[in-house]
């Protein structure tokens, strides 16, 4: 077994991002792990707006760390290629910081109540 234990770590966490997209959906309820300290939710603006925006942008997310862990997990098994493992990380750190990016945005135009994130 050539993989460790953060490939079943970045697995869960994409479990859990997968789960927490789906909550919001189905539940209509924005998890504290989603959003900024900062944001009130009880005084939130527009939470269904806010939902219909980041419901697609969180699976996605989601499904992409999942599928990171398990493709880490097929390159350490079988090919243990440097080159892929650089290039995975990079692609995967620049997806994660444009949802980071469009997740702040949107909490601004739908969850702020006029303070800074």
């Amino acid at each position: 077994m050539d993989f460790t234990i953060f490939d079943i770590f970045i697995i869960a966490c994409g479990a859990f991002l997968t789960y927490l997209g789906m909550q919001m959906k189905l539940k209509g309820e924005i998890s504290e792990h989603l959003i900024a300290k900062s944001i009130n939710l009880a005084n939130a603006n527009d939470k269904e707006g806010f939902i219909k925006v980041m419901f697609v942008p969180t699976l996605v997310i989601g499904f992409l760390t999942i599928l990171m862990g398990v493709m880490d997990i097929i390159n350490e098994t079988y090919y243990q290629s440097t080159t892929y493992t650089l290039v995975a990380i990079i692609v995967f750190i620049v997806i994660m910081v444009g949802y980071c990016v469009l997740s702040v945005k949107m909490q601004r135009k739908y969850l702020n109540q006029d303070h800074k994130l």
